[in-house]
């Protein structure tokens, strides 16, 4: 790509005279311009069509599309809400984390066996200042909680990890385990 390149001309008569010296345009260069021109405004005018059709495309998805993703999003964090929460209950051994915590915390004889009624135990033991000022219900929520959250992560990470795992050696594997399943189908008596 070449640039607008005026060339200086000197001319001899000039020199004695101090006129400044005439500027000559050279023609290629503009016409390059030109061309340079034009390509960029085709350029744009391309991309503002595929813009346009973009834009055609988005709006004709259709009421059932755009049904499906206003349920998706009302429902999403609704789904996710219980996912957690069953999660946490499963880790600490409760039917319902949430009634759980919400009945230890705002009744005088909770005396149902759970883990919360455990860890109020031992932080009652170890620190009876707790016990003296009122904050041993508290502490006891904030640790149940926080051993649930580490629980819970522990379990989802171990989760993944060996499900990574296995479909790791699965799939490099895969020829032998292809090998297996078809000797096992083909020897065997029956259907196969």
């Amino acid at each position: 790509m070449t640039s607008f390149n005026p060339r200086v001309d000197i001319i001899p008569e000039q020199q004695n005279n101090q006129i400044p010296p005439v500027l000559e345009f050279d023609s290629t260069s503009v016409q390059t311009n030109t061309l340079n021109e034009e390509y960029f405004q085709n350029l744009l005018n391309q991309m503002e069509a595929e813009e346009r059709e973009l834009n055609v495309r988005d709006s004709s998805e259709g009421f059932f599309s755009n049904f499906i993703n206003i349920v998706g999003f009302g429902l999403f964090p609704i789904v996710l809400v219980r996912i957690i929460q069953n999660l946490l209950s499963l880790s600490t051994f409760s039917n319902d984390i949430v009634r759980d915590i919400s009945d230890y915390y705002y009744s005088k004889d909770f005396v149902k066996p759970s883990l919360l009624l455990k860890f109020n135990d031992i932080l009652s033991q170890e620190f009876p200042i707790l016990n003296e000022r009122n904050w041993l219900k508290l502490v006891t929520i904030l640790l149940y909680f926080t051993y649930s959250i580490v629980i819970s992560s522990y379990m989802v990470f171990t989760f993944f990890f060996y499900s990574l795992c296995l479909v790791l050696t699965t799939t490099r594997r895969w020829n032998e385990v292809r090998k297996f399943f078809h000797d096992v189908l083909r020897s065997a008596n029956g259907v196969f």
